[in-house]
């Protein structure tokens, strides 16, 4: 795990503290598990994560009220995020990029 994604992993588990963040990198995404509730997935481009500071993906978690999105969320979500913003995905979505 790089730099940027353990810091990353540090920020997801103190916005859902006491609930596990699982890490893991396939297809060109960062993909974090984090069990609050239903089961939600955040998918980050590796473009995306390489072209910023850790200091700016934070930024767009809270831009994005990432946290407040998934906590209040009565049903698994997967978010894709991205140059372009945040996109809600399906769940296979990180298995089926090439």
């Amino acid at each position: 795990m790089n730099e940027k994604a353990a810091s990353l992993v540090q920020k997801l588990s103190r916005s859902f503290e006491g609930s596990p963040v699982a890490y893991e990198f396939s297809n060109d995404l960062h993909r974090f598990r984090i069990e609050w509730g239903p089961t939600h997935w955040i998918y980050i481009a590796r473009a995306y994560v390489d072209g910023h500071t850790a200091s700016e993906l934070h930024a767009s978690l809270e831009r994005w009220r990432i946290a407040d999105t998934l906590r209040s969320s009565q049903r698994s979500r997967c978010l894709l995020l991205g140059e372009r913003g945040i996109l809600e995905v399906n769940a296979n979505y990180g298995r089926q990029r090439k």
